[in-house]
């Protein structure tokens, strides 16, 4: 569906946002509690947990460069069907799926009405729809 098309960069952003801030959780738990000076043992835990630390950000890090790759991919190939559009049909699918800009910004920035992005929206991705069946 040509929705799912044009929908897919924003949902691959929103799961590298999520693997970026449970990678960055994970720096933060690795660094070293307070130190005590009240004591004079050295407590240890029983078990390290730094290597299954460092195997869950590897696999993170494989994850996110996988995630940005899917991204520009996503991005190039909206940027692709849309240069097949004319004029502001292709500027209002540009600002809205490649730039993320919202309705109101892409009106403001178009000098139009956001009623009137609707309807140039909606001829826009009925054109996409007929240009390309697959999608």
């Amino acid at each position: 569906m040509i929705y799912d098309f044009l929908y897919r960069p924003r949902n691959i952003l929103t799961q590298l946002r999520s693997a970026k801030s449970e990678l960055e959780g994970l720096r933060l738990s690795m660094l070293p509690s307070a130190i005590r000076y009240d004591t004079d043992k050295v407590m240890s835990s029983p078990s390290d947990p730094m290597p299954e630390y460092g195997a869950r950000i590897d696999e993170l890090q494989t994850r996110i460069r996988e995630l940005t790759a899917q991204y520009v991919k996503a991005q190039d190939a909206i940027t692709d069907k849309a240069l097949t559009l004319e004029g502001i049909e292709q500027e209002v699918i540009m600002l809205r799926y490649v730039a993320h800009k919202t309705w109101n910004e892409i009106a403001l920035e178009l000098n139009r009405s956001e009623r009137w992005m609707f309807i140039i929206h909606k001829k826009a991705v009925k054109r996409l729809e007929k240009k390309f069946p697959e999608l």
